[in-house]
């Protein structure tokens, strides 16, 4: 399909999108990029799984039943909804409650641990949405899948659905949000795709050591790839972060690229947030003290003038959790608060609650997805850390440099892209990075954060700094434009 018929027609399929289904900063993309690319005059569709969350979001109305999905021996009923809301953009539910009917998306809350029954999950989903899809004419022009939760739909277009000329003119993007997560299940689960078993091979595109990777079968059967940031895209075909994937990446490297997440400036504006306790602006600023002592009362802190720092995050390996509890006790003699908001490993949820039991006017943590509380972290906080071991892209910088709240990050991924390096000499940058994963590393960001808070003429700068960095999404979404006419080119 080398010339689209106007407007570009893109369908995209996703696990989660907010303000739906929310797991990670996955469901925030789904939520602004389609807007967006919507005011740019691309007539976007979204097919997301029904969870339970949907239903206290959307004002659902069932289109029709779709046609059973066969598993197997299993054959699975499946129906679609659209959310009858004004929205620039259709949002499009594909309902199994023995799948989605749960508190989690892809893991139970309770322990962190993903559903048993993930691949039947998803692998239903990819199939059904295709039916959707088809039941819908005209066809897209292209068919847009964001991580391994929808990795097969590529290699089904290209061999399964090759004989339907509906699809057969469809080409496919295929974003890697984070190539850890790829999928990767025991083989006999190959079964359940309907694909022809001889298509399960070493070394071919869907086997992983044994196993079926989603992901790599996506890697290889998709037109185009992209990840959310230049950095990033670099980095997953070396073998440190390529986690077994490298080489596949790096015979796909003419069609990789690196395009950076941007953020919704009218969710996150601190001058008309309704979330936080009160509006400011980089030329008005006397809100943000405001947010702070709120936000310190709140944690149950003393209205202190120290420096207030606050994570957002999954609690697992990736978001650097070992490094800080391997400086608890350095962090804990800092004249500090500290407020952590997110869920994930038990490991990790233990170790924070007794940060806070031994230091309660320290320490402040809070296990659960509250979207108020973190826009009220992002505005009352004076820095925001970061200490990823990788990071695509990331969005909590972002949102943290739009409140006026400095980033300590590590140089890696999207957040090297996003943060520059304060430099005190020229009063240039915008927050705190450090190279080397260490906790002594981390430790010297900090102390060079703090350092400059202190001198309250540098840190007003480095705050107005940050706050007049644009990360808006038009300049995102136009370079997915370009990747959809390579897509529709390559195909």
């Amino acid at each position: 399909m080398s010339n689209p018929d106007l407007p570009l027609r893109v369908c995209m399929l996703s696990a989660e999108a907010r303000p739906y289904a929310t797991d990670g900063g996955l469901a925030d993309v789904v939520q602004a990029l389609p807007a967006t690319l919507a005011q740019l005059g691309v007539d976007v569709r979204v097919f997301t799984p029904l969870h339970r969350q949907v239903r206290k979001t959307a004002q659902l109305k069932k289109i029709s039943d779709l046609p059973p999905v066969k598993m197997g021996s299993v054959v699975y009923p499946s129906a679609l909804f659209v959310d009858e809301k004004q929205s620039p953009i259709r949002n499009y539910f594909i309902e199994n409650d023995d799948f989605f009917d749960r508190d989690g998306v892809y893991n139970e809350p309770t322990t962190g641990e993903g559903y048993p029954d993930n691949f039947e999950r998803f692998n239903f989903f990819m199939l059904a949405a295709l039916d959707a899809v088809r039941q819908m004419p005209p066809a897209p022009h292209v068919l847009h899948c964001h991580d391994s939760q929808t990795g097969l739909v590529p290699a089904y277009l290209k061999l399964s659905r090759i004989s339907d000329p509906f699809f057969r003119g469809i080409s496919t993007v295929f974003t890697i949000h984070n190539l850890a997560y790829q999928g990767v299940y025991e083989k006999a689960k190959f079964a359940l795709t309907g694909l022809p078993d001889g298509l399960f091979y070493a070394m071919g595109p869907f086997e992983f050591y044994g196993h079926l990777n989603l992901m790599k079968a996506a890697i290889c059967y998709a037109d185009v790839l992209n990840t959310v940031s230049a950095q990033y895209a670099k980095e997953i075909q070396t073998p440190e972060l390529g986690y077994g994937l490298d080489n596949v990446l790096r015979t796909r490297q003419i069609d990789l690229y690196g395009i950076p997440n941007g953020i919704d400036t009218k969710i996150w504006d601190p001058a008309n947030d309704p979330l936080i306790f009160a509006p400011f602006s980089a030329d008005d600023l006397a809100g943000k003290r405001i947010n702070k002592e709120k936000l310190q009362d709140l944690c149950g802190f003393a209205i202190r003038d120290v420096p207030l720092i606050g994570m957002i995050s999954r609690l697992v390996d990736q978001k650097g959790f070992d490094l800080l509890l391997e400086a608890r006790d350095q962090l804990n003699r800092m004249d500090c608060q500290w407020v952590v908001l997110g869920t994930g490993l038990k490991k990790y949820q233990q170790a924070l609650r007794e940060l806070t039991r031994e230091s309660p006017e320290k320490f402040a943590v809070f296990l659960e997805f509250n979207t108020t509380l973190a826009h009220r972290i992002e505005a009352g906080c004076d820095m925001f850390l970061m200490p990823s071991r990788y990071e695509p892209c990331g969005l909590n910088q972002i949102y943290s440099m739009r409140y006026g709240t400095i980033p300590i990050v590590r140089h890696t991924g999207g957040l090297a892209d996003t943060v520059r390096d304060f430099n005190s000499k020229n009063g240039l940058g915008t927050g705190f990075k450090f190279n080397e994963y260490t906790s002594g590393e981390l430790l010297k960001a900090i102390a060079r954060a703090t350092e400059a808070w202190r001198d309250r003429e540098v840190w007003q700068k480095l705050v107005r700094n940050a706050m007049a960095e644009d990360f808006s999404w038009e300049r995102s979404a136009r370079q997915y434009l370009e990747l959809y006419t390579k897509a529709i080119t390559h195909s």
